[in-house]
């Protein structure tokens, strides 16, 4: 399995932020390597913000660690 560095171009999901009452275009699902602060790493389940920039677990909203690669879930399966 390769692990990917780079932003993910996908758009497909719609993600929805009640601090602004807006809809913003996120990634589809993907599995994601995070590295805590503390240097143990784990895997989420997450989708990528564009306009945000930012990664979003979907249990805790925000993934809290340093991304270090991503890949897609379906490709797994």
């Amino acid at each position: 399995m390769k692990w990917n560095k780079t932003i993910p171009k996908d758009k497909s999901q719609q993600v929805f932020f009640c601090t602004d009452n807006r809809d913003y275009i996120a990634s589809k699902d993907l599995l994601v390597r995070v590295e805590l602060e503390s240097g143990h790493k784990t895997f989420v389940k997450a989708l990528y913000v564009h306009r945000k920039k930012i990664w979003l677990e979907m249990d805790t909203c925000q993934v809290w660690g340093n991304v270090t690669g991503w890949m897609d879930i379906d490709e797994i399966l």
